[in-house]
């Protein structure tokens, strides 16, 4: 559960490791973002409730500040996918650990540390790619850095009630062992969710919560804060990995 999620993780499943081309863009507006006034994206950054800061078609994106010390908002999305809910929720779990295969070609690796039934501990590495460790420190006036690696073990639970499926995560502590090199930073945060609701037999209503926040050091939150928010790709994101399963 981050990025661009960062994946689902976890949520940075979920940062600067969600979307492919968010990350070229990146790098091309390090340099400008802390000097920008502020967008729609942060209207509901000091907002106690869900603010609506996109639509399109059938899409919601939504911001809502839940932490004082931050200024980097929950992120939440919500559509509608052309996906039967069964396979959505088969997706979503990914009980064979196929994320890295389908979300982002810099997360290395996912791996399940303490399974149960429909509860599991799960560690997800990125690999940072070079243009968003130079867009961290031209952003940050060369000062911060979010290393070459980032990683986070969360704690997976899925719940059924009322005709819908829920997938949350939460970071829980790395065990030892677990921990990948020194050049890796441990995410601060990573907390959210998925739900699922069938709509009928074909579709499928997707909301999709964030928390994130990456390790590192002096990283600028305009720049996390536009990072989250191309996670609103995670829908089609979806979408395709189940023409692609049909396919084979």
């Amino acid at each position: 559960p981050y990025d661009i999620a960062i994946r689902r993780g976890a949520g940075y499943a979920h940062l600067l490791m969600q979307s492919r081309c968010a990350i070229t863009t990146l790098i091309l507006c390090a340099c400008i973002w802390p000097m920008q006034p502020s967008t729609a994206s942060d209207a509901g950054a000091h907002s106690n409730d869900w603010v609506l800061v996109k639509e399109t078609g059938d899409q919601q994106v939504y911001n809502r500040q839940a932490r004082v010390e931050s200024d980097v908002p929950l992120l939440k999305v919500v559509g509608d996918i052309e996906v039967p809910y069964s396979n959505a929720v088969a997706i979503v779990w990914d009980a064979h650990y196929a994320y890295p295969e389908f979300v982002s070609d810099h997360l290395i690796s996912s791996k399940r540390v303490n399974p149960t039934e429909a509860e599991r501990h799960d560690l997800y590495i990125y690999r940072m790619p070079l243009f968003a460790r130079l867009a961290v420190r031209a952003g940050s006036w060369l000062r911060g850095s979010i290393g070459k690696y980032q990683y986070c073990t969360v704690n997976m639970a899925l719940r059924e009630s009322e005709g819908r499926t829920r997938i949350s995560w939460r970071k829980v502590p790395t065990p030892e062992h677990e921990r990948p090199i020194k050049s890796a930073h441990e995410m601060e945060r990573a907390e959210g969710y998925w739900e699922m609701t069938p709509l009928d037999a074909t579709r499928t209503r997707l909301v999709y919560v964030v928390d994130a926040y990456p390790g590192g050091f002096r990283v600028p939150e305009s720049m996390i804060r536009w990072a989250n928010n191309t996670a609103i790709d995670l829908p089609r994101v979806i979408e395709q990995r189940y023409r692609d399963l049909q396919a084979r």
